[in-house]
């Protein structure tokens, strides 16, 4: 399918799992609370040092060593779920039993629609994407109660046994001063089984603000700020099931013009994995700070930490938003001023490769939805999708609600994207590029949303509120 130009594949759409009503877990021996909600969730062998991360009683304290994988412990409790020792809740009239909702509509081939010039939201009972419905919310506990900053999805992580049949992959969330493994199961809630059920949590010094997992190199990047002397950089944590999530060592950040070395001054921003683009930007990583973006990283994996390879300002005003191509050597950055600039790695940009001049207030989320395209949203409310060989204006734009639109993720099989704004939930149809927006819940949302991501097993979308909650959504259609 396509507009001027732009083609999205849409592979075979999938079928979903089962949905139902959730239930709290057990109580394991000491007041934790069973990480799965349900007996015999982990593997007979777990991977030894795991449970070195902090625990949580009932009174949400950090306890010395916790973990759902600890060693020596019973393989159907594993201490691990904090607080009231419920590792998710179904939401209020759940009903007990879902069937399996049917697979999603493979989308229409493109028919030539022209240019979107206002958000047209859908309420057509027949309407692609017609419902999404709740099938889990974790405990706020979770997060002892604070926003999630950071979500990353992976679909392996070598050396991890997966819980059973039904594990659909991995979610790592960052939150103050914790960082937590999530398990995905694909059966949703049926008998008390959690589509995320915790299964690890480490304690850090630093607050991981943004995060991106490498599995090839075995590392989880985290932009990181705070710690004793309320520094700003890169930290790495290893992937390595003996060492889940444990802190390796970390990139200091060269000072900006102006700044100086060790002040803690520098406002750390995002963070993502170069390893894909091969050549010179193997192991490396790339993250915004103050105004600007550096790459850092080391030849081969665990080495200590090294000078940037390459560290340039990108815009006049802080950098809000870094993205890379999922196609090319290339990374896209946004400003808080609304600008939005793509930048060559092949070697030290000098200058853009070119501009994109829409939004007029912060830029807060940037997706390259196909080899040509983008999508884009801001603090002033619109959603933008962009045919880079014609950058001069977008190619669509959406206002939504007439709200500041928080954060914009990709679907993996790239038929829509899915977007919150300060009061709600949507997806935006790819579909011919038309930009239908349908709203994802008539329900009241807990809170804000503030980050998103995709599992891409199950097309399940993951919503992370500012009390430490995640809500998990399902299409039905």
């Amino acid at each position: 399918m396509g507009v001027s130009g732009l083609s999205v594949d849409v592979p075979d759409s999938r079928t979903r799992g089962q949905s139902g009503q959730g239930v709290a877990g057990p109580r394991s021996p000491g007041g934790y609370g069973v990480a799965s909600g349900r007996e015999g969730a982990f593997p007979a062998a777990a991977p030894p040092g795991w449970g070195q991360g902090p625990a949580r009683g009932d009174a949400g304290t950090v306890s010395s060593a916790r973990g759902s994988y600890l060693a020596g412990m019973p393989t159907e409790l594993g201490h691990g779920a904090r607080g009231s020792g419920q590792m998710g809740r179904a939401p209020p009239g759940m009903p007990g039993g879902w069937e399996p909702p049917p697979a999603r509509r493979p989308p229409a081939a493109a028919d030539g629609a022209g240019r979107l010039s206002r958000a047209h939201v859908s309420h057509d009972a027949d309407d692609h994407f017609l419902r999404w419905d709740v099938c889990w919310k974790t405990d706020p506990l979770d997060h002892n109660n604070h926003a999630v900053c950071g979500m990353a999805y992976c679909s392996d992580i070598e050396g991890l046994p997966k819980l059973d049949e039904s594990c659909t992959g991995w979610l790592i969330t960052s939150s103050s001063s914790l960082l937590n493994l999530w398990g995905c199961n694909v059966t949703a809630g049926v008998g008390g089984e959690p589509s995320l059920q915790l299964l690890h949590s480490q304690e850090t010094q630093l607050d991981s603000l943004d995060i991106v997992i490498e599995t090839e190199t075995g590392s989880l990047y985290g932009a990181c700020s705070g710690g004793p002397h309320n520094s700003s950089c890169v930290a790495v944590h290893s992937l390595s099931p003996t060492e889940m999530l444990a802190y390796k060592f970390r990139y200091p950040l060269p000072p900006p013009g102006g700044v100086a070395a060790g002040t803690g001054s520098v406002q750390v921003g995002h963070v993502v994995s170069l390893h894909s683009m091969g050549g010179h930007l193997l192991k490396r990583c790339a993250v915004s700070y103050a105004n600007r973006v550096a790459i850092l990283g080391s030849g081969a994996p665990n080495q200590p930490p090294e000078r940037a390879k390459a560290d340039f300002p990108c815009h006049t005003a802080p950098v809000s938003v870094l993205q890379k191509s999922t196609s090319k050597p290339v990374i896209f950055t946004g400003s808080a001023d609304g600008d939005i600039s793509l930048w060559s790695l092949q070697e030290k940009p000098s200058a853009p490769l070119r501009r994109l001049a829409g939004h007029h207030r912060k830029v807060t989320g940037i997706e390259q939805v196909a080899e040509h395209a983008l999508v884009t949203c801001s603090m002033d409310g619109n959603v933008m999708i962009w045919d880079l060989r014609k950058p001069e204006q977008p190619l669509h734009s959406a206002c939504p609600d007439d709200t500041p639109v928080h954060k914009v993720a990709a679907s993996p099989i790239g038929d829509c994207v899915a977007l919150c704004t300060a009061s709600n939930l949507f997806t935006m149809s790819l579909v011919n590029m038309s930009g239908t927006l349908h709203k994802m819940s008539e329900r009241p949302l807990p809170g804000p949303y503030r980050n998103l991501a995709w599992n891409r097993q199950t097309l399940e979308v993951y919503a992370a509120c500012a009390d430490g909650s995640i809500t998990v959504y399902r299409s039905a259609v």
